[in-house]
């Protein structure tokens, strides 16, 4: 809760303001402000794959786009 409930808040602001999501600049400005918490709630953070480093995802991502470009 104490990791999730600040990324789902910077998530919906970000929506809610009309915005894209740009995750590098999301996760640096978490990155701040969880830089200020407790030492176990920043090992929490930091334990995190920020979605725009995710090897798994971005494999799925272009797999998909090279898959649908064949159809």
């Amino acid at each position: 809760m104490s990791i999730n409930e600040p990324i789902i808040k910077a998530i919906n602001d970000q929506i809610s303001a009309g915005q894209d999501i740009n995750w590098i600049t999301t996760w640096q400005t978490l990155g701040g402000n969880f830089s200020t918490a407790s030492k176990p709630i920043k090992e929490m953070f930091d334990d995190y794959v920020p979605p725009h480093k995710n090897l798994g995802a971005i494999f799925i991502k272009a797999y998909r786009r090279l898959f649908n470009a064949d159809m």
